[in-house]
């Protein structure tokens, strides 16, 4: 683990270096006002592929320290299986990690360590394999279970599903930043408004479409009147799961396995995946149905390409200054999938021949284009005939709503044949564009 600390940060240091160097070639261009030469451009093409080698670099030395850092979970679960203290055990013979941990034998004092015990238990035999304070840990979490999910066919461990720990959920959550950037983004400064609720009622926002413009007055001359226009967004609570996640008996009966932190995975990427597209280009569940409106649906037209294979730096910047400046002013962002920044990583400037894209070498500051932050969410089109393959605008004025958190389901018969259990996680999401002015969308011919 060590290694991998030391050689992460060399290569971030490399990169900042890289970086350095890109400045300096675009720099020495900008101190003059002309364009690259042929050597620099040169330089400057080699020094992007250097840092592209080196951000994979940095991204398979993160995953590996990911995957160390959970094995030695897994060896110090182990340990406290193989030496640890007895403690109250279950029905099932089975006690909860945190009671190894406790010095005295006795259940911990801690009411979350008590939580997260429950969950282990149940994870891995199920509300009858929890003591009785388990038992009712469980049962105050439990909640019942939606249509929309009940009607997958299976029949679960009770008539409810379980909110998982808050720890959990908020792993879970972050793991879903990986796959759906632009919900990653909801509640941060600049982005997405977040709207958290307890329940799935109707939650009506108030949209203001007043578009007048004030007046002056001369002396003792009377006010006019106009009537100000207030529209309601209404938000859903729309259902999303994991699908189902089957694990194994003798998975499940292997006690140095973290098998919460296996699940946590399975449903951060599933659900992180899912709503990923919904917030790049919405849809729903069929035809006729009603959709989260994604951000290539909701924001209003921009641009249209000449092409169907290609847009031009000139459209780039007519989109940019489609938006009104009061909304440009709002920390807007570019949005896009990785196909795309590739691109737009090799556009100058028509008249100066100077890269669109610009290193930020501050530490922790983002690149840019022109002189803006950027998303790449990967659900976003590819440029093709027809597609949204860009939009750009003030993040804010989207919406995004959640209920409740994350939930949790434990099927324990249907796939009792195969020697497995089933899990299921899901939650209830919606999200609209709120002011269709701020966002703006450039659409391939």
């Amino acid at each position: 683990m060590t290694d991998l600390v030391k050689r992460l940060r060399e290569l971030k240091e490399k990169r900042n270096k890289i970086d350095t160097e890109l400045r300096a070639v675009y720099d020495g261009a900008e101190k003059e006002d002309r364009g690259f030469n042929a050597d620099e451009k040169q330089t400057w093409d080699n020094l992007q592929q250097a840092r592209s080698e080196v951000d994979q670099r940095i991204e398979a030395t993160e995953s590996m320290m990911d995957e160390a850092r959970a094995y030695a979970q897994d060896v110090d679960d182990y340990a406290r299986d193989e030496y640890g203290e007895a403690g109250d055990r279950n029905p099932s013979g089975r006690i909860g990690p945190s009671q190894e941990r406790s010095a005295s034998g006795q259940p911990p004092a801690d009411p979350e360590a008590r939580v997260r015990d429950a969950f282990d238990v149940f994870l891995r035999g199920g509300i009858t394999a929890c003591n009785e304070e388990q038992r009712n840990i469980m049962m105050q979490r439990a909640g019942a279970v939606p249509d929309e999910v009940r009607a997958q066919g299976t029949t679960p461990d009770t008539a409810g599903g379980y909110a998982v720990t808050e720890e959990s959920a908020g792993r879970i959550v972050l793991g879903m930043q990986d796959y759906d950037a632009i919900g990653a983004l909801a509640g941060q400064p600049n982005g997405p408004m977040l709207y958290p609720t307890a329940t799935g009622a109707l939650l009506p926002v108030p949209k203001d479409d007043d578009f007048q413009v004030g007046e002056q007055l001369a002396e003792n001359a009377q006010a006019s009147q106009s009537d100000q226009t207030l529209g309601i967004i209404n938000y859903l609570s729309y259902i999303f799961t994991s699908k189902i996640v089957r694990v194994s008996f003798n998975l499940l009966q292997d006690a140095n396995i973290n098998i919460m932190q296996y699940l946590e995975g399975k449903g951060a990427e599933r659900l992180g995946r899912i709503l990923s597209s919904r917030h790049a280009i919405g849809g729903g569940p069929g035809a006729g149905t009603p959709t989260i409106e994604g951000l290539t649906v909701g924001a209003s037209a921009g641009v249209d390409a000449v092409s169907a294979t290609a847009f031009t730096y000139e459209e780039l910047l007519d989109l940019k200054h489609e938006v009104d400046p009061a909304y440009r002013r709002m920390g807007p962002r570019w949005v896009f999938n990785d196909n795309t920044l590739k691109v737009l990583k090799l556009f100058t400037e028509t008249d100066s021949g100077r890269p669109l894209w610009q290193p930020n070498i501050a530490l922790g500051e983002p690149p840019t284009i022109d002189g803006d932050q950027y998303v790449v969410d990967q659900d976003m089109p590819d440029i093709a005939t027809g597609t949204v393959p860009v939009v750009y605008g003030a993040l804010s004025r989207y919406g995004v709503r959640a209920v409740r958190g994350i939930e949790m389901l434990r099927f324990a018969e249907k796939y009792a044949d195969s020697l497995q259990v089933g899990f299921l996680f899901w939650t209830r999401r919606d999200a609209r564009v709120e002011d269709s002015r701020a966002i703006k969308r450039l659409t391939m011919a």
